[in-house]
């Protein structure tokens, strides 16, 4: 791997974007989102990050793709313990700490599952 420097003035000197550069080749929309995650993880798997390193990256990574579902997820709770507190029926609100702890659980495990597979074996394999 070439040092940053050197792919940034190669990619200059070439009018060609870094993930061109380490896929070795042209890169249409489509193969440029599956080469660049192809390429970033390459690139950490030959890196001296440490595996302590290499978890928080993909939690990081994980939670920043998904923020938008996160947020609608934390709206609908919201909204169902607001008509509960407003209605005065314990029934929506205990649903709702109910769908908070569900939805706490889901996002932790489906988190975990993609730092597994990608910090520890690599498959990449993304459901």
């Amino acid at each position: 791997m070439p040092p940053a420097e050197m792919l940034l003035s190669m990619s200059e000197l070439f009018h060609v974007s870094i993930n061109e550069l380490l896929s070795g080749q042209r890169l249409n929309q489509e193969e440029y989102v599956s080469a660049a995650e192809e390429n970033l993880r390459q690139s950490i798997k030959a890196s001296s990050f440490t595996l302590k390193e290499k978890i928080e990256f993909y939690k990081r990574k994980w939670l920043k793709e998904h923020i938008a579902s996160m947020c609608c997820c934390a709206v609908g709770i919201i909204a169902v313990f607001a008509a509960g507190v407003l209605s005065k029926q314990a029934l929506l609100i205990a649903s709702a700490m109910l769908l908070f702890v569900a939805g706490h659980a889901w996002r932790n495990n489906t988190m975990m599952a993609y730092v597994e597979r990608n910090a520890f074996d690599g498959t990449k394999n993304n459901h």
